[in-house]
């Protein structure tokens, strides 16, 4: 699991990826948004929207505004499938209205309700589900959605990717994007036998988040979130194992933890913008990676803080740029800084 609490509200993912014109997706030199917007140059860069509460956000932060020119598309956490295929969740206005003054794709993130697999397991609950997800999409006219459906056993392997090409089906014809958030595997063996089909997913798909961040988590002892290394060699098991590099967006983390101990769930998460707030933030010491970390005690108890941070992240950015990938997915609008997205901005 990743993302810290809101894994446990089974937050999630993120939506961009743009149809060409003419040749069909990816052909051509300048893509082309189902909103119509020209996107030439530099990598995309989803930005997903979530909150630390149940209650979704309502507005989309100044940061983001600000930088609104590098924003490819939006994926908002509104939307949930439930076990019998039903969809549950709603927009929320004031992003719905900023997209479209902003022109930025909204492709909003659906997750499994629960973290329930009981819809995969069947043709009649996958079809009624693939139904009503393209009656979200289109009666609210978003660009997409996104996909994020965690954790799944490895028995639902055959139902997951019966289900992607089903909706792949369905929503390609009207220009609407399918995206798919996936959980890095540890190896070729492991991505084969999970239940996410890396080869068959990014077929159908017009973009896959690769989500490499929480490399130490809420449920680890205190570590890198990131680490290049560690990122890499994730990037190089999903190509291995049949993800073409133009459909993958690279997971980027603009946030850390606060650690008490190993394996503490609730271990709260601290956006990048909140790190400064925090007791001996400035006494930061750098691994052989140049990931940040620190540590403080208060009431007796130690802290240990990593964190991904605008010095950091500057070699994923890199490494996506290098390996030709269609772009960037920033986990999430809210925790960054303007030294992040300047980093961003420098590097894409």
């Amino acid at each position: 699991m990743r993302r810290s609490a809101l894994c446990g509200l089974g937050a999630a993912l993120a939506i961009t990826a743009m149809l060409a014109t003419g040749c069909g997706l990816f052909g051509g030199a300048v893509r082309q948004s189902p909103a119509g917007g020209l996107l030439g140059g530099g990598m995309k860069v989803l930005v997903f929207e979530a909150s630390d509460t149940s209650s979704p956000v309502s507005s989309v932060g100044p940061l983001t505004s600000a930088n609104k020119s590098l924003v490819s598309a939006l994926a908002p956490y509104w939307f949930h499938v439930e076990a019998d295929g039903s969809v549950t969740g709603g927009p929320q206005p004031g992003i719905v209205s900023w997209a479209k003054a902003n022109h930025v794709a909204l492709a909003p993130l659906i997750n499994n309700a629960g973290m329930t697999a009981a819809f995969l397991q069947s043709a009649s609950t996958r079809a009624t589900a693939v139904s009503n997800i393209a009656s979200v999409v289109t009666k609210n006219g978003f660009a997409g959605i996104n996909i994020d459906f965690e954790p799944l056993p490895s028995s639902a392997r055959a139902g997951m990717t019966a289900f992607i090409t089903a909706l792949y089906a369905k929503l390609h014809p009207m220009r609407k994007l399918v995206e798919v958030s996936i959980i890095p595997e540890t190896s070729v063996s492991s991505a084969d036998s999970s239940a996410y089909n890396y080869r068959q997913i990014a077929a159908h798909a017009d973009a896959v988040v690769l989500m490499t961040y929480d490399q130490h988590d809420d449920g680890s002892c205190p570590g890198p979130i990131a680490q290049l290394s560690w990122v890499k060699e994730r990037l190089g098991i999903a190509m291995k194992d049949g993800m073409p590099a133009n459909k993958i967006l690279l997971g980027i983390a603009d946030y850390g933890y606060d650690w008490t101990g190993c394996a503490a769930k609730g271990t709260p998460t601290v956006g990048l913008n909140k790190i400064p707030t925090l007791p001996n933030s400035g006494s930061v010491t750098r691994d052989s990676e140049g990931d940040p970390h620190f540590s403080y005690t208060t009431s007796g108890t130690q802290h240990v803080v990593w964190y991904e941070d605008a010095q950091s992240v500057v070699s994923k950015i890199k490494l996506a740029k290098a390996d030709r990938l269609q772009g960037l997915a920033l986990w999430r609008e809210g925790y960054a800084t303007p030294a992040f997205w300047n980093a961003i901005k420098s590097n894409r």
